[in-house]
Parts: structure tokens; sequence; C-alpha cells
């Protein structure tokens, strides 16, 4: 289903890129976010739908889906205060609304959904 992982890293090597990845793969790029030098993973099926998720300072990460002919989404957390921000990763004016400042593991479990039916974990919440 997922035919390129692309890690997004801010060091000398550059990005990576993997094509045709494992769950394994996948499961490992997102257990790499730190929000400083891994900054963001990206899963492409080749059809213009994909899932990003970036971050990991305090292991919290943003993570949005991009269905063909659907509207974009992004997962939230609907616990989260209304009115607080958090910084996930560097630099320091990187703050998002709480409520999109998902747990590692909840990215992770939209990203094993993602991977095997190319689209939004509907027991998940998200918002347009």
């Amino acid at each position: 289903m997922i035919r390129e992982l692309v890690i997004e890293t801010v060091t000398a090597a550059g990005n990576v890129r993997k094509a045709a990845p494992t769950w394994s793969d996948v499961e490992a790029a997102i257990l790499q976010l730190d929000g400083t030098t891994c900054r963001g993973v990206s899963l492409m099926t080749g059809d213009a739908t994909g899932m990003s998720i970036t971050g990991g300072r305090g292991h919290l990460v943003l993570c949005e889906v991009i269905i063909a002919s659907k509207s974009d989404a992004i997962l939230v957390d609907p616990l989260a205060n209304e009115e607080s921000v958090v910084q996930i990763e560097e630099p320091a004016d990187c703050a998002y609304p709480a409520r999109f400042a998902v747990a590692r593991s909840r990215a992770i479990e939209a990203a094993r959904y993602f991977c095997k039916h190319g689209d939004k974990n509907p027991s998940l919440a998200w918002e347009p």
C-alpha cells in the first residue's frame, strides 16, 4: 500500500527515502522523531494520498492525512485544553494548539491503519 517513506532530517545526510517500506520501517521512522534532528515522516501511496507526521519533542507529534479527492484531516486530542499551545519541534516559534499535538502512540495507531487501508482511522478523532 505505501509506495514511499520519507524521513525528514536536518543532518548532513539529509532526508532518507525508502521505497516499498515495511510496517517495521514505518514504525521505526516514527519512533525516531525528536523534533530537532529528525522532524518529519511522510508516507505516500502514489495516488495523491499520504500521511505526514511531524514533531516529536516531548513525544508529541502533529499527524495529518491527505486523501485523494477528499479533504485533508488532522488527528486531534479531543481532551486537550483548547487554549493551550505546545512546542513539538525546534525552532521555538513552532507552537501548535494543544489539540493538534497528539501522543506518538496515537500517531502510530493512525499510521498502522493508514498503511493497511490508505485512509484515516475512523476510531480516532480528526478535524478538517
